[in-house]
Order: C-alpha cells, then sequence, then structure tokens
C-alpha cells in the first residue's frame, strides 16, 4: 500500500486479497474504489498489451503554460554542450566584473517556482532533464539572465517533447545499473557530478544526479565515488524487491565505463585512493567482494548514466534518451 495524504494505491498478486482490504478500509473511512490506475500525483498512466506507459504530459504543458514558454520554440537538448556553456560562463564573469551586478536579473522572475516544477518532473518520469535541472538548482540564491535563459531553455526543450515518457515492458529478469561521473564539472566548487541509473527487468526505475561531497583529485577518484553511492542504493532497491517479489536478485550488474575505478575495487590501498579514509567510502569494494554486486565494462557512449553527468551533444544525447524515455505513440 502507497498512500500519500488521501490517495492510495494497492498492488499486489492476490486480488480477492486486494478486495478484502479496501472492503476493511470502507468500514473505517469513506473511500472510492477507481480501479486500475490512470493518473497519480501528475503521473498518467496508459496501458497497452505487453506493457504501462507513464507520462506527465498534462503537466508538462501546464507548467509550459505557467511560465509561458507555450508558444516557444522547440529546442533539441535540454542544454549547450559544456564547451559552450563554459564559454557562456566565461563571457558571463567578465562582463560582471567589468559591470558590476548588471549580469543579474533586473526584476524578479520566478525562477525557483520553475526550478521546482521542473524538478517534479524530472524525478517523476524525464530522466532526460536531471542533470539540466540539477546544475540550474546550484544557481538560485543570485540567478543571472544567463542563468534564466539556460532554465528557458529546459522548457523549450519540453516544448518539443511533452509526449515523452517512461515504458515499462519487463524485458528480463536483471536489476542492473549504470554509473557514471563527470570530474570536476562544477566550476565554483570543483567538484564532480554523480550519476546513475537503476532498471529493474530492463527498464529504468530510479535515476539520480548529484553533486558530489567532496572534491576528487582525479577521474578515477570521481568514479569510484558514483560506483560507491550507486551501490548503496542499488543494495537498497535490491532490498525492496526482496520483501515484494521473495527474490534475492543477487549479484546485481553494475556497468561503469572506467576501467582504472572497476580496478580499484579488487585491490584495497590504491595510491589514487589513500586519503579516502572514511569507511563508507568503501562501500563498493566490500559489495564486489561479497558478490552482492557484479561489476561490467560499458563503452561510455551506451552507458546510460552519462547522461546524468554532463551536457552532451544533439546525437549521443538523443540517443540515450530514447534508451531511457520513449514518445507517446
Amino acid at each position: 500500500m502507497i498512500l500519500y495524504v488521501d490517495d492510495i494505491l494497492l498492488t499486489g498478486d492476490n486480488k480477492s486479497m486486494l478486495l478484502g482490504i479496501i472492503s476493511s478500509l470502507k468500514k473505517s473511512i469513506d473511500i472510492q474504489n477507481l480501479g486500475r490506475p490512470q493518473k497519480y500525483l501528475g503521473l498518467e498512466v496508459e496501458y497497452s498489451e505487453g506493457c504501462v506507459f507513464i507520462h506527465q504530459k498534462e503537466y508538462c504543458e501546464k507548467i509550459l503554460q505557467r511560465f509561458e514558454m507555450d508558444k516557444s520554440n522547440a529546442k533539441e537538448t535540454p542544454m549547450v554542450t559544456l564547451q559552450a556553456k563554459r564559454l557562456s560562463e566565461k563571457k558571463s564573469l567578465e562582463l560582471q566584473k567589468k559591470e558590476g551586478d548588471t549580469v543579474n536579473l533586473a526584476k524578479p522572475v520566478p525562477y525557483r517556482e520553475a526550478i521546482g516544477s521542473l524538478a517534479y518532473l524530472a524525478n517523476g518520469s524525464r530522466p532526460d532533464i536531471l542533470y539540466a535541472v540539477n546544475q540550474l538548482s546550484r544557481r538560485q540564491s543570485k540567478p543571472t539572465v544567463q542563468d534564466y535563459e539556460y532554465v528557458k531553455r529546459v522548457f523549450r526543450y519540453l516544448r518539443g517533447t511533452e509526449s515523452y515518457g517512461l515504458v515499462y515492458r519487463g524485458k528480463n529478469d536483471l536489476v542492473e545499473s549504470f554509473s557514471d561521473a563527470s570530474h570536476r564539472d562544477c566550476i565554483e566548487s570543483a567538484r564532480s557530478t554523480t550519476g546513475f541509473v537503476i532498471t529493474t527487468f530492463g527498464d529504468p526505475v530510479h535515476w539520480a544526479s548529484r553533486r558530489q561531497t567532496s572534491v576528487s583529485k582525479a577521474t578515477c577518484e570521481s568514479e569510484y565515488k558514483a560506483m560507491n553511492e550507486t551501490a548503496r542504493e542499488l543494495n537498497y532497491l535490491r532490498g525492496v524487491l526482496r520483501r515484494l517479489l521473495g527474490k534475492t536478485f543477487r549479484p546485481s550488474v553494475m556497468n561503469c565505463d572506467s576501467e582504472s575505478a572497476m580496478l580499484c575495487t579488487a585491490k584495497p590501498g590504491v595510491p589514487c585512493l589513500r586519503h579516502l579514509t572514511d569507511v563508507k567510502d568503501h562501500y563498493i569494494m566490500e559489495c564486489v567482494r561479497d558478490q552482492r554486486v557484479t561489476l561490467e565494462k560499458v563503452n561510455s557512449a551506451n552507458n546510460l548514466a552519462d547522461i546524468l553527468t554532463k551536457p552532451l551533444a544533439r546525437e549521443q544525447f538523443q540517443k540515450l534518451r530514447d534508451l531511457l524515455v520513449e514518445k507517446r505513440k
């Protein structure tokens, strides 16, 4: 049972038991059985033979209208490439030094409201915009004109992709994850970004894009930290599935595109990781040793988590996006 205020979802493999629970609830509270879920907290659910499609088209159109972007020209990606972004940021800093605070927003705009609306969409059914939202959310205290232009670009991307969402087909019996990191991509803090995607039965169920809590001195270290965080989330989800389905899904596969970071999990005391003295920093090593996680090398071009760690060129972005979300037919 999943309960959010007055919305309840029930699931199980025994229909008579579910109906019995509903009957018991009716004795205590006034409830209405709406049958198979169609909408839940802004998520729209559609069913077809062999699959379930979850999207937020109605919510997406609503926020586009709210922020007056419903008639804007569509963009093919939510962010410009990293090189173009850094060039733009460099020009913005030069302008700020030259003209003082004039690069800050001249009038109040709903920057935080826009970020909050986009974050709900990114965490609900649109992992393809999560990296952009993660980056822009760091600028909420003093957003500049350029920052708000980046926000509007995300809206322009949504303008052409309102119908995209998650498709669940149950293609296999695996619990799998993809891990990646972008080394020191945050110019202000010199910290790296962790990205991961976890799939169950071949379909994405959990994803994240987060700035790491400490500075990494090398790419290998940032990738190792990303694998560490992915392992924690993977084992938690596997525990939930064990309680729900009675299966262990052990070992689970973790895909990573850094061979050096993968080798570090088998060699305690590697020099480049010697300053990671906290036991929790080496959780992935324990998981590999206990055969809870099996590591596999994946090419960066096929690493689903790559879309959550950096702004990609159009071709690569669309390739990975189409592996995560699909367009409503």
